[in-house]
């Protein structure tokens, strides 16, 4: 009786899904009526985007194949840009290592395969915060045109966590799916403290909206108890490797199921994709997938969005701690932005904003920075040093340079532009000014995590931000970390190491171009210079260096090392004409007369 009233209510809502009702439970309806007239499951429109949340790192291993074949249906469909959440290992009360290390190889194993964006997904045993945050910010993101679909492949309390946090009046445009009524129940589930979990009453109780697709095992896919190998022997002897992988991590689960076929998740990514609630593997998942996937992305994400100097804005950040790098970098940028491509661009710098490193020197950039941006001020740069705060000999005030960061960047954002941020150093300061536009209502009809781009190089850079705040930006904004600017393919430093392959610009001396890069630097310095403005950057750059006495940098050596600069270098798309020291010098610092921009359009 109970499985009854279940299946009726779900139909009930299938028929208010396609009659163009809200997603909402209600009560009972004539079942052979319901089973006449809902036909399709609503598929999400263009602008609609999509997420999933999934256990499989403590009981049933269902998840390792429903995953991968999740993942394989939305490639096929061409939804790698429209799957902007994914976060797995939801079991928070208790985990398993084994089961989550087989868990990851369906999970980003699928990501990294079927080339989906990685810093979307979550490990909710490693990363719940930043999960549940990104989460949050999808629902936010969310409106009567751009629906969020959260697909329900586990307990429902990441999803409940996010809902809490989420703007309310933006609850009704996240639509959760699911297909059991096991994974529904609170009840079930425990909490690490062992206190109950919420389920999807909980969910829709806080005006979340709901969509079942009726229950996906058994003959449609799979269960404990279902043996038809012979459904799926079309993907293992598939030509595509990827679709041959897919088999794999359903042979890995089946050792978990007394070798049962279950995909029953992947039944949803089916149902959304197709709009048909009664997929099977075959003959209808193999004519879906054919014999190979192919990436097909939106015009907009098959080309990278480039900046607009007309209504984008540039914010610098530099930490200042302890590296003299970022004062090359400094005075790298500023011949940059004297130069006719990016005379006009509009930007804003911060001086002193560190993350958690302990080391006592911390540059004073002040004689630098104001050469090139000018007073310090809200409309020009802004020194973040918090030392004054926490009882030291700060010359900065933190609380209010992300003041004053928020003051620039909200009138651009209002104004449809987006936010570029070279993160020369951490990502702290970054998660400050973010979540305060992510919480500002002036802003809550943008799209905060596609307007601001956080472009990093640096791994240690990475490493010396504190967790939680890294965790938020890569949630929060569109994170895009590059290859490292201190290195190239074929330098010395790259020999046999994880280096070897660097994509980007190489902006720091080699040992064996010391020498050379010496003449450089003191050519930039010299009265034949003819770039005057470059002549005055430089100069006050090893000023403010001196003799600075450290066994880690070129620059005490005579060398050159601005190489957060390559993160300017990528969200300008410079290219591979000017990325290395010598060419960046021809260019930026002994001539600033070339069009650039121009003569690559002319090309």
């Amino acid at each position: 009786m109970k499985l009854k009233t279940t299946l009726i209510a779900a139909l009930t809502i299938l028929t208010q899904l396609c009659s163009g009702a809200e997603f909402r439970t209600s009560g009972s309806a004539d079942v052979d009526r319901a089973r006449a007239e809902v036909k399709t499951a609503p598929i999400p429109a263009e602008n609609d985007r999509v997420g999933w949340s999934s256990d499989g790192n403590l009981a049933d291993p269902d998840d390792w194949a429903a995953t991968a074949m999740a993942l394989a249906i939305f490639a096929k469909q061409g939804w790698q840009d429209k799957l902007v959440h994914f976060d797995y290992n939801n079991r928070l009360d208790r985990s398993l290592e084994w089961k989550e290390a087989e868990n990851y190889e369906s999970t980003i194993g699928g990501a990294r395969r079927f080339q989906f964006n990685k810093a979307v997904f979550f490990d909710d045993q490693r990363a719940l915060e930043a999960a549940i945050e990104h989460a949050k910010q999808e629902i936010n993101n969310s409106h009567e045109g751009s629906k969020f679909w959260y697909v329900m492949a586990g307990p429902f309390e990441v999803a409940y966590q996010a809902l809490l946090r989420a703007n309310p009046e933006k609850r009704q445009y996240c639509i959760l799916v699911s297909h059991s009524p096991v994974n529904e129940q609170p009840a079930k589930w425990k909490l690490a403290n062992g206190s109950p979990s919420h389920g999807k009453d909980d969910c829709v109780a806080l005006g979340a909206n709901y969509f079942f697709t009726t229950p996906q095992y058994m003959e449609k896919f799979g269960g404990r108890k279902f043996l038809r190998w012979d459904l799926v022997e079309w993907m293992k002897n598939s030509p595509s490797e990827e679709y041959q992988w897919v088999h794999s991590r359903f042979l890995a689960t089946a050792e978990q199921k007394d070798g049962g076929l279950d995909a029953s998740d992947g039944g949803m990514a089916f149902a959304l994709a197709t709009g048909d609630l009664d997929g099977n593997f075959s003959p209808k998942l193999k004519d879906f997938l054919g014999t190979g996937w192919k990436k097909t992305q939106s015009p907009a994400v098959r080309k990278r969005l480039s900046f607009n100097k007309d209504w984008d804005l540039l914010v610098v950040q530099y930490d200042g701690r302890s590296d003299a790098d970022d004062i090359h970098s400094m005075a790298a940028l500023g011949c940059m932005l004297e130069h006719p491509d990016f005379k006009d661009v509009q930007v804003y710098g911060v001086m002193n904003a560190y993350g958690r490193q302990k080391s006592p020197l911390i540059w004073d950039s002040t004689s630098l920075m104001e050469m090139i941006f000018g007073p310090e001020g809200a409309d020009t740069w802004t020194n973040a040093d918090k030392l004054k705060a926490e009882g030291g000999n700060g010359t900065g005030d933190w609380a209010l340079s992300v003041r004053r960061v928020i003051d620039k960047v909200k009138p651009v954002l209002l104004s449809g532009g987006r936010i570029w941020v070279q993160e020369a150093g951490q990502s702290d300061i970054t998660a400050d000014w973010v979540r305060a536009l992510c919480d500002d209502p002036d802003l809550a009809g943008v799209d905060i995590k596609r307007k601001v781009f956080v472009v990093q190089h640096s791994l240690w850079n990475q490493k010396q931000t504190t967790k939680a705040a890294l965790e938020y930006v890569r949630a929060a904004t569109t994170y895009f970390k590059i290859d490292d600017g201190n290195y190239d393919q074929n330098d010395s430093k790259t020999a046999n190491d994880k280096y070897a392959n660097n994509k980007t610009a190489d902006y720091e001396t080699d040992d064996a171009d010391v020498a050379a890069h010496a003449i450089l630097r003191e050519q930039a310095k010299s009265d034949s210079n003819p770039n005057p403005v470059a002549r005055r950057y430089w100069t006050e750059a090893d000023r403010l260096i001196g003799d600075w006495g450290t066994d880690y940098s070129s620059i005490d050596e005579g060398g050159l090392d601005f190489s957060d600069c390559v993160e300017c270098w990528w969200i300008f798309e410079v290219g591979s004409e000017v990325d290395t020291i010598p060419e960046f010098w021809a260019r930026f610092v002994v001539k600033a007369e070339v069009n650039y921009v121009k003569k690559q359009a002319d090309k």
